[in-house]
C-alpha cells in the first residue's frame, strides 16, 4: 500500500491566500485496485471507481 501526504498551502505562506484559517492536512492512501482511503483527523472516506472504469464499484467514486 502507498501513501501520499496532501496539505492545503504547501508552498505558499498560511497569510497568503487564507487569514486566520489553520492548515488541513489529508493523508491519503493508495488500497488495492482502484481505492483510496483518505484520513482527515477523525474522519476516513473511502472511494473506488466504478466497474465500467475498472475499479470494483464498492465505494462512491471520487467526483
Amino acid at each position: 500500500m502507498a501513501a501520499i501526504r496532501l496539505s492545503a498551502n504547501v508552498d505558499t505562506p498560511r497569510h497568503t491566500h487564507y487569514p486566520g484559517c489553520p492548515l488541513m492536512e489529508i493523508k491519503v492512501n493508495y488500497l488495492d485496485n482502484l481505492r483510496l482511503e483518505a484520513k482527515f483527523d477523525d474522519f476516513t472516506v473511502i472511494s473506488d471507481q466504478p466497474i465500467r472504469y475498472k475499479g470494483d464499484g464498492s465505494a462512491p467514486w471520487p467526483v
